[in-house]
């Protein structure tokens, strides 16, 4: 396993040289995108070339996550290029890492909520019609903390972080949906973090 890690981070580093930079070390980097073998099969000498090549070839970067809880994010190479094209011009990092640092070790729920509106904010600032950094990933991750709920259930989770959102009128919360508005608080800070370790990366190897 960690041949095959040295072996897509030298495979990540050579496609794009500027991510040998990036700064954060809770991330970890692999070659995303690769289709599994079935269990059982004897894999020959051939496939195993063909596999490096695959490897080499696929769009897909994975970050993973790994300080307090792990996860993967996928960020795919057009969208990589892209940020890496538009470093030059972005600015506050400074302030945008240090939100970030106090947030993501906040315990405040309000706190964290201010801190992914200035984390949306800067994103926007680099993405465009075409990537639409983060929107769709959202999504699907809330999607993932709420489950198999009940449709009411849901409804009432949403309206919640809508109404956080709007900062009008008081929220109750159970235990539960301020665990899973929390989690989802978190992990748009910590990807917010991702995008300023590409862009940091890609200032560093100008």
């Amino acid at each position: 396993m960690a041949a095959v890690l040295m072996q897509d981070r030298a495979i990540l580093n050579k496609k794009y040289p500027f991510l040998a930079n990036f700064p954060f070390s809770e991330f970890s980097l692999e070659v995303g995108d690769l289709p599994i073998a079935p269990v059982g099969r004897v894999i020959e000498e051939e496939e195993v070339a063909d596999s490096k090549l695959a490897r080499y070839s696929s769009p897909i970067i994975k970050f993973i996550y790994h300080k307090d809880s792990r996860f993967s994010i996928n960020i795919h190479e057009k969208d990589l290029i892209w940020i890496h094209t538009r470093s030059d011009q972005v600015k506050e990092l400074d302030i945008v890492s240090q939100i970030l640092t106090a947030d993501l070790e906040s315990i405040n729920l309000l706190e964290k909520r201010d801190a992914t509106e200035i984390a949306d904010d800067w994103i926007k600032k680099i993405s465009d019609n075409k990537t639409m950094l983060a929107y769709s990933t959202f999504s699907e991750v809330l999607s993932a903390l709420i489950g198999d709920r009940q449709i009411k259930d849901t409804v009432q989770l949403i309206n919640s972080i809508n109404k956080l959102a709007n900062k009008k009128g008081l929220v109750k919360l159970s235990r539960d949906e301020y665990s899973i508005i929390d989690a989802y608080y978190n992990f748009r800070l910590i990807y917010t973090r991702l995008i300023l370790g590409i862009v940091i990366a890609s200032k560093i190897s100008l």
